[in-house]
């Protein structure tokens, strides 16, 4: 349910510094580059300064080894307070705060082009006591009031003027403006890591179980354990308020902190009060999920902050659960988790005649050569020909889009009549999701599609036409490819809000029409599905890496083995190979991320896995 308060804003008010940005996306930037502050003339480099400014910089050298501070969060920014004015008269040195509100601007490094000094330093007055410099940088991205880190593709440029005096012979900053200073990419990438926050996904009509959702968000690595961990669990106090609005929820909600998140021999302590006193134990049961999964599970290759989490209730310990085998476990049965695959799943692949195969798709890449099941379906019409397939979970329903655009559904057996609909035909992209729903993306429309129901638009979709959509396995998430015309095809998160449909056959995203851009650094992207939790695989029409594995938090993409003349990719998590459809109409398999591709013809093409099983 929404929440009333900027609960991040609240966040910061205890720790104005532990958090720069939070949530969503990260900057698009490339290798991380180190170099000094110099003298005039020369360019102004990247590299963490932990000293004050020198008695010899002028105005422009102060300013630029001001910012290259920014990255330093230790002793609340000691280092940058060093380049402010601590007079009495304008002690800034004191009542400076870095972190207002949530919003910051990531930019590229700056050069000397881009800081400009004011007329009175300009003019040469040598005695010059006051100087401005202006700053001008190109944004990167851009982060909300509520944390959300938003790629801005168009790049614009943004200004800060700052006042500067010179004291005893130094110069030093005497006000700048009200918003935050621009952080540079580089800096964020280096010194601030990624980890989630887990939520819950909503159970109603449509959406028909609950699971938990992964929400990053980004800590500064100077920041001690304790402090992370405190600050996480003070965000899952409210529900989400960024681009998961509506479209997940917190069983803590009503809950507050008391006292201070311990960890004490890899068990991080939680002591709730507020109206958890009087919860059931199966909304302790969500609630220890919750903290376990955002406490004690790795995030993004990194170590877990504990190992396990005691739940205390007004100081009174409750339950203990912790970390095993991959899954949260309070008293030996398994809690709440994130929907993953299991290993040894099924592969389909499409072959002609309007046949579909099934195999296991372990023994296809090991050449074991099983007998496939074959389940040839009807279908009516001109141009009825299937030339992509779709699987729903359970295994039991297809769907295929025909050579003329119309989409044909229904049940997986030999012999079965498929309906057809054509309602907003051309369709050019079609999938399941774990919770039964079919997604059709057609002529200017993204439909759901429930047999002997009322189909569902879409709405608060990215402007442009959507190309793909593929649904996380918690139901939540859907990854969207949109062509902006002559900006190409982008990448982006969007959140099904079930609670807004379907009423009037319409359903909405969260916050009615916010999007998360990720996958920046992908050139001709065309095809996107879920690997896991926290990363896409994306084909794309390059020439040198055309497979990416894109984390969803933004962060840059990572180049992989790809397969041989491959125009679409399946996948079904770390437990399962991944599968290429070739233009020969072939598959490749490939064992892993890292693996190489094995090919194997004759055995149909367009290869898909059912959507995976939440639960």
């Amino acid at each position: 349910m929404p929440r009333t308060a900027n609960p991040r804003a609240l966040l910061a008010a205890g720790l104005a510094a532990l958090l720069v940005s939070a949530c969503a996306t990260v900057p698009d930037s490339g290798v991380v580059q180190s170099g000094k502050v110099t003298t005039a003339g020369q360019q102004y480099l990247l590299q963490p300064v932990t000293v004050g400014p020198r008695r010899n910089w002028g105005p422009g050298e102060v300013v630029a080894g001001f910012l290259e501070t920014l990255d330093s969060y230790a002793h609340r920014y000691a280092a940058a307070r060093q380049y402010l004015d601590a007079s009495p008269a304008n002690d800034i040195r004191k009542t400076w705060n870095p972190n207002p509100g949530w919003q910051v601007r990531v930019t590229g490094p700056l050069t000397r082009d881009q800081i400009q000094l004011g007329p009175q330093v300009k003019t040469g007055v040598s005695g010059a006591l006051d100087a401005t410099v202006v700053v001008s940088a190109q944004q990167q991205a851009y982060v909300t009031d509520e944390g959300q880190y938003q790629v801005s593709r168009n790049r614009p440029t943004r200004s800060w003027t700052f006042a500067l005096k010179k004291i005893n012979g130094q110069w030093l900053i005497t006000s700048m403006p009200p918003i935050p200073p621009p952080l540079y990419a580089a800096s964020f990438q280096r010194v601030y890591l990624p980890r989630n926050l887990y939520f819950l996904a909503p159970s109603n009509l449509v959406s028909i179980h609950e699971t938990l959702v992964p929400d990053p968000i980004f800590v500064p690595l100077q920041a001690t354990s304790v402090e992370v961990a405190e600050t996480l669990v003070k965000a899952l106090l409210q529900n989400p308020n960024d681009w998961l609005i509506g479209a997940a929820d917190t069983a803590l909600d009503g809950a507050s902190l008391l006292g201070r998140v311990t960890i004490n021999s890899g068990t991080a302590t939680v002591n709730l009060g507020g109206q958890i006193v009087s919860a059931s134990r199966t909304v302790l049961d969500r609630i220890l999920a919750q903290l376990v999964w955002t406490l004690a599970s790795p995030s993004y290759g990194q170590a877990a902050l504990a190992q396990s989490v005691e739940l205390e209730i007004n100081g009174h310990p409750q339950k203990l659960a912790s970390w095993s085998g991959g899954q949260p476990q309070q008293g030996g049965r398994s809690l709440l988790t994130v929907p993953q695959a299991a290993a040894g799943q099924p592969l389909y692949a499409l072959a002609g005649g309007n046949v579909i195969v099934r195999q296991p798709a372990s023994k296809l890449l090991a050449g074991l050569a099983p007998s496939p099941a074959r389940y040839p379906v009807l279908t009516g019409g001109h141009g009825s020909q299937l030339t992509s397939i779709a699987v729903s979970p359970d295994g039991l329903y297809v769907a295929g889009i025909s050579q003329s655009g119309a989409v044909y559904y229904g049940p997986l057996k030999r012999g079965a009549k498929l309906t057809e609909y054509t309602r907003h035909a051309p369709f050019v992209s079609l999938s399941w999701d774990s919770n039964g729903n079919l997604w059709a993306v057609g002529t200017g429309a993204v439909m759901l599609l429930r047999s002997g129901r009322t189909p569902v638009s879409l709405a608060g979709l990215p402007s442009g036409s959507v190309v793909q959509l593929r649904v996380a396995a918690d139901g939540v998430r859907a990854a969207l490819i949109v062509n902006g015309g002559a900006q190409g095809n982008r990448l982006y998160l969007y959140a099904l809000n079930y609670n807004a449909g379907p009423h009037g056959a319409i359903m909405s995203a969260a916050l009615g029409a916010q999007v998360v851009a990720i996958g920046a650094d992908v050139p001709d992207l065309t095809q996107a599905v879920w690997y896991d939790a926290n990363d896409l695989l994306v084909l794309s029409q390059s020439a040198t890496n055309p497979l990416h594995e894109v984390p969803v938090n933004g962060g840059s993409s990572t180049a992989l083995i790809p397969p041989g003349d491959a125009q679409s990719i399946s996948s079904l998590g770390p437990n399962n190979p991944l599968a290429a459809g070739l233009t020969s109409n072939g598959l490749a398999l490939a064992d892993g991320l890292n693996s190489s591709w094995t090919t194997r013809q004759s055995i149909g093409g367009s290869p898909t896995y059912a959507a995976p099983t939440p639960g």
